[in-house]
């Protein structure tokens, strides 16, 4: 902090602006990965829960119309 005391207000003031502007890099490239990140967990999620339930659902409607087939099959 010393010397800090010494430079002009300029000078205080130019290094200020230099951290404030790399800290800002520095959060926005870490958003940037961990967005990456988030979106590629969202996508995994995606393909491993929701598409099975889905198969599941055609799997029931398939059940259901291959015993409606049975049914009429059967009584006719």
């Amino acid at each position: 902090m010393g010397a800090l005391r010494n430079l002009s207000i300029y000078r205080k003031l130019l290094v200020m602006v230099i951290i404030s502007t790399i800290s800002l890099i520095a959060v926005a490239v870490i958003s940037y990965f961990y967005t990456q990140r988030i979106a590629d967990s969202t996508e995994s999620m995606y393909n491993d829960r929701l598409q099975p339930i889905r198969q599941l659902g055609q799997i029931r409607t398939n059940n259901r119309s291959t015993l409606m087939i049975l049914r009429l099959s059967l009584f006719t």
